[in-house]
């Protein structure tokens, strides 16, 4: 966030926002893991391929992108 918006860009698997891809995000992942849209456990951020789904391919962006700022 900067000045009252939030940039344009967002860092891949960076699921709280905070702009750091680490332990939080990773945890943000498997709370949400195996879940579809409208489910209760569902996190629309930890979506991060917009497919409706949290599922592997979500969590290899974690993964992938870990201790990335």
């Amino acid at each position: 966030y900067v000045a009252g918006w939030r940039a344009a860009y967002r860092l891949p698997g960076d699921i709280n926002g905070d702009n750091l891809v680490d332990m939080a995000d990773l945890m943000a992942a498997l709370d949400a893991f195996n879940t579809t849209d409208g489910q209760p456990a569902f996190n629309p951020n930890a979506d991060l391929n917009d497919d409706g789904a949290v599922d592997f391919a979500d969590l290899n962006l974690v993964v992938s992108t870990f201790n990335s700022s």
